[in-house]
């Protein structure tokens, strides 16, 4: 294979792995559901990390640090969201 080829394969399976997060079979409110009702879900965080990985370059090696950036940031917007008054 030629190093041309292989980045051609490199691409194609990105363009996958983004085609499957997009599709995937999570409703909005199975995101939104949590015990404390604060707490983001295993499926957000792991959408989070994975568009923190694509937004640095897809760099590996960086997951666990991915994984903890967008832990944080889904429970800060949950606190400030959870703080802000509701019209029912």
């Amino acid at each position: 294979m030629t190093s041309k080829e292989g980045n051609v394969k490199a691409v194609e399976r990105k363009e996958d792995k983004q085609q499957s997060i997009s599709d995937a079979d999570v409703t909005r409110s199975e995101l939104i559901d949590s015990p404390d009702g604060v707490t983001p879900t295993w499926q957000e965080i792991e959408m989070r990390a994975y568009s923190i990985h694509l937004a640095h370059g897809s760099i590996h090696g960086n997951d666990f640090d991915d994984w903890l950036q967008a832990e944080r940031e889904l429970t800060e917007e949950r606190r400030i969201g959870s703080n802000t008054p509701r019209n029912i």
